[in-house]
């Protein structure tokens, strides 16, 4: 199983928040995950701010990374 982790903020460092992990079957399943999500925060005011997948393997992958605070 891959496991997605997003973070999202609100254009400040104390706005920042962390979902709880999601298990995907594939990486391409986060790939749609992380998309899906960037429109739905994005349209509540909110920004990703990182979006990591840990692999079968242990290892991990970044997706998305933002820090832009502005």
């Amino acid at each position: 199983m891959y496991e997605l982790t997003i973070g999202i903020h609100r254009g400040t460092i104390t706005s920042r928040d962390v979902e709880q992990p999601e298990s995907f079957e594939s990486m391409d399943d986060c790939i749609k995950a992380v998309a899906k999500a960037k429109t739905f925060y994005s349209g509540i005011g909110y920004k990703i701010w990182f979006a990591e997948v840990q692999k079968p393997d242990g290892t991990k992958t970044t997706l998305e990374q933002n820090t832009n605070y502005n």
